[in-house]
């Protein structure tokens, strides 16, 4: 019998047979195919029965592509939590249509993955799920997800582009901080809050808009973005927490509501690079009286 290394695959699924559920352990070399299936569950060593209505699949670490289209005879529901987690070989992943949900961290640690099909039946994106994907490129994420879970693309070296949908209403704490090649993102309409940290940390990122239904932008949301160059903050944000501009050392200019009913200290710390402040419907140059009167209290802490 193989020698596995015991990284498990947990994956709810609809039964195939009279019989309640099917555990299979496969390794990486062994396809699951339905012949194998229709024969009494051959080869017998890689299976057990269970009541609880999933199935288990045992995967090699080093495996380096998985098609789950290719188990036809699986209809998978959901891929569980740490699946794939530390499969530095894994280059390429597809998704079926089944599938409704990715578990927490499910690939993270993936160093080589460069791409993933992401079917439509996914509604969320749940926290790390491609935490630390430094090969990853691009992602498109399917037009019925609502939400991106904290951490979720966190450390994703080479991501470049992100397509997020409109259906998008929350995006978690640090989501994309260190994706430190990413050079824009849209940011969905429906978005309500810029949680803490979520793009910090994205030396490359030169442009983005902040949708009008934004009423907070969180403590260090846009820290160390040093390649924005300007900004404009909607008329309905309320508060800005600490630090949330801080290190954006290359913004030039930036405009803030008068709407504002909490403003936290050093906002705009290290932007060292910044010549005009639009608040409160007034205008501001560096070196004016007006710049350390009213913009000071921003720059501090």
């Amino acid at each position: 019998m193989k020698k596995y290394i015991k990284t498990i695959i947990l994956i709810s699924t609809t039964a195939i047979t009279t019989l309640p559920a099917i555990i299979l352990s496969v390794s990486c070399n062994d396809k699951l195919k339905s012949k194998e299936l229709n024969e009494i569950y051959t080869p017998k060593e890689y299976y057990k029965l269970d009541k609880s209505g999933e199935v288990l699949i045992w995967v090699d670490k080093r495996i380096k592509n998985f098609n789950i289209n290719q188990e036809e005879t699986i209809k998978i529901k959901s891929i569980k939590s740490r699946v794939f987690e530390d499969c530095k070989d894994l280059k390429s992943v597809t998704i079926p249509n089944s599938v409704t949900s990715i578990g927490s961290f499910a690939f993270s640690s993936c160093e080589n993955l460069k791409s993933i099909t992401i079917p439509n039946s996914v509604t969320s994106i749940e926290p790390g799920t491609f935490y630390r994907c430094s090969s990853l490129e691009s992602i498109t994420l399917p037009n019925k997800v609502t939400s991106i879970g904290q951490q979720a693309f966190n450390g994703c070296l080479s991501l470049k582009s992100v397509t997020i949908p409109n259906s998008v209403t929350s995006i978690g704490y640090s989501a994309f901080s260190y994706c430190s090649n990413l050079v824009s993102i849209n940011i969905p309409n429906n978005l309500t809050k810029i949680e803490s940290e979520v793009f910090s940390n994205c030396f490359n990122l030169t442009s983005i808009t902040i949708p009008n239904k934004v009423t907070s932008i969180d403590k260090f949301a846009f820290n160390n973005c040093s390649s924005l160059t300007s900004l404009i903050i909607p008329d309905k944000v309320t508060s800005i927490g600490v630090k949330a501009f801080n290190g954006c050392s290359n913004l030039t200019s930036i405009t803030i509501s008068n709407r504002f009913t909490k403003i936290d200290e050093g906002i705009l710390k290290g932007c060292s690079n910044l010549t005009k402040i639009t608040v409160w419907g007034n205008t501001f140059s560096v070196g004016n009286y007006g710049w350390f009167t009213v913009f000071n209290y921003f720059v501090r802490g």
